[in-house]
């Protein structure tokens, strides 16, 4: 594939018609193109400059990120404006996953094997990509993968809430085509906080999760790794994506400035798999299960610089 192509399967645009709802719907706003942009910026504390919005506003291909934060905020419907530009192929799988994942359910000796197969020949052809999640409707849908895997023990969601208006950033999502199946949240945790976790003093939800402004003062260099989470179907197949999570997820993690090294990350494992994972990822177990208030292992990844991490990566060729 070449990078222009690359690009573009990346890339949403307006239909003619999503175009001129947007035009009319900017044109309501009474703003110009930078107060917008600037009021975004505040919203979703992050980077977003005014170059995307003219080029949005012109029907001209633009990354999936800022297409949906636009739409959002011009109180858009994405699938009502969006310019289809997904091949027939393309668009029966995508919409036959639903109905895949729930077939692959059923304890059928002769079904499961083949639903397995058809998931893996879908996710070779369905672009993968990691997002940040930006509104409440995707944090609840990451819930809902999560929940999967925790089960009764997630915390409320009044405190993941609050996690994710505190600091937004460290929560990433992959997406099979635009199917949300898999979820990684990592969070900036304060000192005192994040020993007494360690300590096995206090359970999860007592952290204390630091903001954005508070990292971007003085970047943080404790973290707290929540979860790792892949729908069900997905971890059976044999093209599990959980790799293509972690590593693209703590790629942008790593590139961001609210990061200090070196750098220490917290996690417990709540299960065999997770635990495989997290030892594969050099995580080191620190504390066993009953020494924890929560009840599961912490295990603990200290990283000096970003090329400890890029090394690391590269050795457990997770790139």
């Amino acid at each position: 594939m070449s990078s222009s192509d690359e690009v573009s399967s990346r890339s949403l645009s307006l239909s003619s018609e999503g175009l001129a709802q947007a035009r009319e719907s900017f044109r309501r706003t009474g703003l110009t193109q930078n107060q917008f942009v600037l009021r975004l910026v505040e919203q979703h504390r992050r980077t977003i400059t005014v170059q995307p919005l003219r080029r949005f506003l012109r029907g001209e291909s633009i990354d999936r990120e800022n297409f949906k934060i636009f739409c959002e905020a011009l109180k858009l419907v994405v699938e009502e404006v969006l310019e289809s530009q997904i091949p027939a192929r393309e668009q029966l799988l995508q919409s036959s996953l639903p109905l895949i994942q729930k077939l692959s359910t059923l304890d059928d000796k002769f079904w499961k094997p083949r639903l397995l197969n058809y998931i893996d020949e879908m996710s070779a052809e369905l672009e993968i990509t990691v997002q940040h999640i930006h509104n409440t409707e995707e944090l609840r849908k990451s819930r809902q993968i999560a929940e999967s895997v925790f089960g009764e023990d997630m915390i409320p969601f009044s405190i993941e809430y609050s996690w994710w208006e505190a600091f937004e950033f460290g929560y990433k999502a992959l997406y099979c085509g635009d199917e949300m199946v898999g979820v990684l949240t990592i969070h900036p945790v304060e000192g005192e906080s994040a020993n007494q976790f360690s300590n096995g003093q206090i359970v999860t939800e007592k952290l204390s999760i630091k903001t954005v402004a508070s990292c971007q003062e003085q970047p943080c260099s404790i973290w707290y790794a929540s979860g790792l989470f892949l729908k069900d179907i997905f971890r059976r197949s044999k093209r599990n994506p959980i790799y293509q999570l972690l590593s693209i997820g703590m790629n942008m993690w790593m590139e961001s400035p609210y990061v200090t090294f070196p750098v220490k990350i917290l996690a417990l494992a709540v299960s065999n798999e997770g635990e495989k994972i997290l030892e594969r990822f050099s995580f080191i177990r620190a504390k066993e299960g009953p020494q924890m208030a929560g009840g599961y292992p912490l295990y603990i990844l200290k990283l000096s610089s970003k090329s400890d991490l890029l090394s690391l990566i590269r050795r457990r060729h997770l790139n």
